[in-house]
């Protein structure tokens, strides 16, 4: 099972907490709340703040988990992340809301290259 590092500890990751637990072993949080160089405690895991993300390593896969992901992948970008560690899980069920369920029938994946956002269409 592959390591993941959750962006959002909210609804939308509570939602889709079952699923990806089916898929990633979740090693820890981040979340703007909790101060740079803070730690709190979330699940029995460790929750940062992004700021302090590079205490896990430089190459375990960061899981958006916010409908409104955009501010999250910038905010990564900006802050050095490799762009091909960032993960949109809009097309992962269970749905959010209606946008995702229709985005989820034509979309395989999002993911980002460099600074752009690549939709992969399924086959």
């Amino acid at each position: 099972m592959q390591r993941a590092i959750v962006f959002g500890c909210g609804r939308y990751y509570q939602r889709k907490k079952k699923v990806l637990e089916s898929r990633y072993e979740i090693i820890g949080f981040l979340d703007n709340m909790v101060k740079p160089g803070e730690v709190r405690q979330f699940e029995e895991k460790d929750m940062r703040n992004p700021e302090n993300l590079d205490f896990w390593g430089t190459d375990i896969p960061i899981l958006l988990m916010l409908a409104a992901f955009f501010d999250m992948w910038e905010q990564l970008l900006a802050l050095g992340v490799d762009p091909g560690r960032i993960r949109f899980m809009v097309t992962q069920p269970p749905f959010y809301d209606e946008i995702e369920e229709i985005l989820a029938k034509t979309v395989e994946e999002i993911y980002a290259e460099d600074r752009a956002m690549i939709l992969k269409g399924k086959q």
